[in-house]
């Protein structure tokens, strides 16, 4: 039974990954005959699933909303990239760290070719990646009680705008 569940599974994953490709292959079809489509609708195609999950209304409210991940470690890595992957229009990354190699293990942005550079900076270049259309700032700085409103009622971010979201992902418990 279990080896029968196991195929049957991995068949009704082989079907999904082959209708996605269908998709993609009518898609390519489409825009070969239109080139002016390609670029206009690049993030439409990039988060085609998000769209069909949360519908389209929704998807629009995800592309103009703004988030900001406050600390870029074993949690607010992750988070971010989850965002990004979401299709949010615009993220603000806020760390003043850099890797280290002892990240490894927990860490997004900890990779042998990324130990010794700044967090944010690491996370705004992945992030650009999975959405060049996204709106990425990296802040370098840690978010103490003192600058904490200046940085999030957004005055230090490069928009100068507010957040819809704000991920507390500190390590620091008396910054919490």
């Amino acid at each position: 039974n279990k080896v029968l569940s196991s195929l049957l599974s991995l068949l009704a994953l082989s079907n999904s990954f082959m209708t996605h490709m269908d998709r993609c292959k009518n898609q390519m079809l489409f825009q070969k005959i239109d080139e002016s489509l390609i670029e206009t609708d690049e993030h439409a195609l990039r988060f085609d699933g998000i769209a069909r999950l949360y519908g389209e209304e929704n998807f629009k409210k995800l592309k103009g909303s703004h988030v900001a991940v406050v600390g870029l470690g074993g949690v607010g890595s992750w988070s971010a990239e989850s965002i990004a992957r979401s299709g949010v229009g615009a993220i603000t990354l806020i760390d003043l760290d850099t890797v280290c190699v002892s990240n490894t293990n927990r860490q997004m942005v900890a990779l042998g070719s990324t130990v010794g550079q700044m967090k944010a900076e690491v996370m705004r270049s992945r992030i650009l990646d999975i959405s060049p259309k996204c709106n990425v700032s990296a802040i370098l700085d840690f978010v103490t009680g003192e600058n904490c409103l200046e940085i999030l009622k957004g005055k230090a971010n490069e928009n100068n705008s507010t957040f819809d979201c704000v991920i507390d992902a500190i390590d620091n418990i008396e910054d919490k």
